[in-house]
């Protein structure tokens, strides 16, 4: 089912808001009654009817890293983008490997604090 668009949202919260049935509503707007019900749920939590924010695939590089990686691209515009990020996160594993074990090393060998 399509999406409702802002004013699609806004038109459904106004025929709510005048009387109408969900199933009246999403009847003539094509999408099902769950989805007006939702929108009249979350318009009554919040006061709005913008989509929520998505989480999305987890980053696993940070703003920084990524910045490095593709300054590295572009030094090196021949290697695969694939490999100069692979590249990137190896070294920055291999240095918080290098940067716990000095940790650990500088506490006697032990990891209890």
């Amino acid at each position: 089912m399509p999406r409702l668009s802002a004013s699609d949202r806004e038109r459904a919260i106004g025929r709510l808001q005048a009387g109408n049935r969900p199933a009246a509503i999403a009847n003539v707007m094509g999408v099902a009654t769950s989805t007006i019900c939702r929108l009249w749920t979350r318009f009554q939590a919040s006061g709005s009817t913008r989509n929520g924010a998505r989480s999305g695939r987890p980053r696993v590089t940070t703003a920084r890293q990524d910045r490095v990686i593709y300054r590295q691209h572009l030094r090196q515009q021949f290697l695969p983008a694939t490999e100069t990020s692979r590249n990137t996160v190896n070294r920055l594993v291999r240095s918080m490997r290098a940067r716990c074990q000095a940790f650990v090393n500088a506490n006697g060998g032990h990891t209890r604090y």
